[in-house]
């Protein structure tokens, strides 16, 4: 699905507030947003599950489902995994154009990059490349 376009750029702060979160954090986040509505997306949910169990980052799977449809989902599919509703709220509030879209964000809550993804390894890769980018950075070994 495609929204009002709102994206947050490299360097910026990401509005981690609007989903309940700290900004700083002790380890880099993937921020990835899905519609419910969105056939492409549902088909990628039941991929995503190992992507709780990587150490190296949090993964946290935004939604514009309600609490009770996510809480549904996390145990139907074993995510160990945030899952957040923003139902009834704009995704191009949180830098979302479009879904599934995922953004990269550091300790200190800034963007690092953000992705549109196609197909599961799209993530798979966007995460690997921020594993790369952390460490060379040195901030996570």
């Amino acid at each position: 699905m495609h929204y009002n376009l709102n994206e947050f750029r490299s360097n910026q702060p990401y509005p981690l507030n609007l989903l309940g979160l700290p900004t700083e954090a002790q380890q880099y986040r993937i921020v990835c947003a899905v519609s419910l509505n969105c056939g492409h997306c549902l088909q990628l949910l039941p991929q995503f599950k190992p992507l709780g169990s990587n150490f190296n980052f949090e993964f946290v799977l935004v939604t514009d489902g309600t609490e009770e449809e996510n809480k549904s989902i996390k145990e139907q599919l074993g995510f160990s995994f945030h899952m957040i509703s923003f139902a009834h709220q704009n995704f191009s509030d949180i830098g979302i154009s479009f879904t599934p879209q995922a953004y990269l964000i550091d300790l200190q809550g800034n963007v690092v990059q953000n992705k549109e993804i196609r197909q599961v390894d799209d993530l798979k890769n966007f995460w690997l490349k921020g594993s790369e980018m952390i460490d060379d950075a040195g901030s996570i070994s």
